[in-house]
C-alpha cells in the first residue's frame, strides 16, 4: 500500500507540471555571423500549453461524478416588475463545463502538423479523437452565447453526450493502460536518473555542474516564412556524439543526462547535463562559452545555437553536507528538480517518439569510477 500511494503521490505531482518553454532561433541566413538571429518563441509554445490545459481538462471531467448542467433560465419582465416569460439558455460557468469548453479550444491537425511524429498524453489523444468526430460542436461552441430556446437544449444535450462519452473512453481499460504506462515511463525515468546522480554525488566529493539548452537556428525568408531545417535526425545525433568527445577527451565528466526534442518550427533540440570531477581538473564557469562556442562555429559549423547555460560546483564539507559557490544552485537536490523538469520530465505532454529513445545517460558511475582506478593503477 505504501508503494501504491507514494505512486499516487507522484502521479498527482506530474499533473502539476509547468511545461518547459520551447525557443527558436531564426535568421535569414543562419550561417551569415553578420545578420542578427532572432530569439522567439514560436507557436510550438501556445500549443504545448494548449495540450496541457486540454489533458488537464480532460482529466478533471473524466475524474469527476457530478451532474454537468449546461443550461439556465433567462426572465424577460415587464417593466422591470413582473416576470413575463423564461427561456432557456447556455450556461458554461460551472467547473465542469468550463473544462469541456477549454478541451474543444484546439485544432488536432495543426498540432499534429507542429509536433509530427509525436505522441501525446493520452486524456489529449482521447481529445482528438472526440474533436474529429465532434467538428459540429465544436463549432457551436464558437457561438454558444447566442443559442437559446430549443436550440439552447439541443446544443446541451450534444455537450452531456460529449460528457458521456469522455468518462465511459476515459475510464475504459485502453485508455487507462495507456495513462499507467505513459506514468510508470515517467516514474522509472525520474527514479533512475535521481539513483545515478545520487552515486555520482557520493562518489565525487568535488562535482562541477554544467547545464547546457543546445539547439539550431532556423532559416527565414524575406517574407517571413520559415524554411525546415537542413538538419535531420542522423546529423544531429552526430552533433551531439561530438560535443559528447569533446567534453570527455578535456574534462572528467563524471556523468551525464541528455533528452531529445523536436518541433517543426525550432527543429532539433538537446537538453544536457554534465557533471565534471573537480579533483582531478579545476573547472570554472568561463568553461561555458567554451562549450557554446564548440557546438555553434565547430561542431554544427555554423548552424548551432544555445541558451540559458547554467553551470555550479558542489563541494562536500563533510557528513554529507555540500556548500554552493553559487547562488543559482542551493544544493545537489535543488539541481535534481531543475534536471526533472527539463530532462527527465519534459516529455509529460508530448514526446517525440520518432527516431529511438529521446532521453540517455552516461556508464554507471560506480563502474566508471573502478575504470578510472584502473587505468590509474596501470599507469
Amino acid at each position: 500500500m505504501r508503494g501504491a500511494a507514494r505512486f499516487k503521490a507522484y502521479e498527482e505531482k506530474l499533473w502539476e507540471l509547468p511545461f518547459v518553454p520551447r525557443l527558436s532561433f531564426v535568421s535569414l541566413d543562419p550561417l551569415d555571423e553578420q545578420l542578427a538571429t532572432r530569439q522567439m518563441l514560436s507557436d510550438e509554445d501556445d500549443v504545448l500549453l494548449k495540450i496541457k490545459l486540454v489533458s488537464t481538462a480532460v482529466k478533471s471531467i473524466v475524474e469527476s461524478t457530478e451532474e454537468v448542467s449546461f443550461l439556465k433560465d433567462r426572465s424577460f419582465r415587464n417593466g422591470g416588475i413582473r416576470v413575463q416569460w423564461t427561456e432557456k439558455i447556455i450556461d458554461l460557468s460551472t467547473e465542469q463545463a468550463s473544462c469541456l469548453v477549454k478541451a474543444f479550444d484546439f485544432d488536432p491537425d495543426e498540432v499534429r502538423r507542429l509536433f509530427p511524429g509525436h505522441s501525446f498524453n493520452p486524456y489529449f489523444e482521447l481529445m482528438c479523437i472526440v474533436v474529429t468526430k465532434l467538428r459540429r460542436v465544436r463549432a457551436s461552441l464558437l457561438w454558444w452565447n447566442v443559442f437559446s430556446g430549443d436550440a439552447a437544449l439541443k446544443l446541451a444535450s450534444r455537450l452531456r453526450k460529449v460528457v458521456k462519452i469522455l468518462r465511459a473512453k476515459g475510464l475504459d481499460a485502453k485508455v487507462q493502460q495507456a495513462l499507467d504506462k505513459w506514468r510508470t515511463r515517467m516514474r522509472g525515468r525520474t527514479y533512475s536518473s535521481r539513483r545515478y546522480v545520487d552515486k555520482i554525488f557520493a562518489l565525487y566529493p568535488d562535482l562541477f555542474s554544467i547545464r547546457l539548452n543546445l539547439n539550431y537556428c532556423m532559416q527565414m525568408t524575406e517574407d517571413g516564412r520559415l524554411l525546415e531545417s537542413p538538419i535531420g535526425l542522423p546529423q544531429a545525433k552526430a552533433h551531439l556524439a561530438k560535443l559528447d568527445r569533446f567534453m570527455r577527451d578535456r574534462f572528467p565528466v563524471a556523468g551525464h543526462l541528455y533528452w531529445r526534442e523536436y518541433g517543426l518550427m525550432s527543429g532539433y533540440h538537446f537538453r544536457v547535463l554534465y557533471l565534471v570531477n573537480g579533483l582531478i581538473k579545476e573547472v570554472d564557469h568561463s568553461v561555458l562559452p567554451l562549450l557554446e562556442e564548440q557546438w555553434r562555429k565547430v561542431i554544427t559549423q555554423g548552424r548551432g545555437r544555445h541558451y540559458n547555460s547554467h553551470s555550479a560546483r558542489y563541494r562536500q564539507q563533510g557528513g554529507g553536507q555540500f556548500h554552493e559557490d553559487d547562488a543559482r544552485e542551493s544544493e545537489p537536490s535543488r539541481l535534481m528538480n531543475e534536471v526533472e523538469r527539463h530532462i527527465t520530465q519534459a516529455d509529460f505532454w508530448a514526446f517525440h517518439k520518432k527516431g529511438g529513445k529521446c532521453f540517455g545517460r552516461g556508464q554507471e558511475p560506480l563502474a566508471l569510477f573502478e575504470a578510472m582506478q584502473g587505468k590509474a593503477r596501470k599507469a
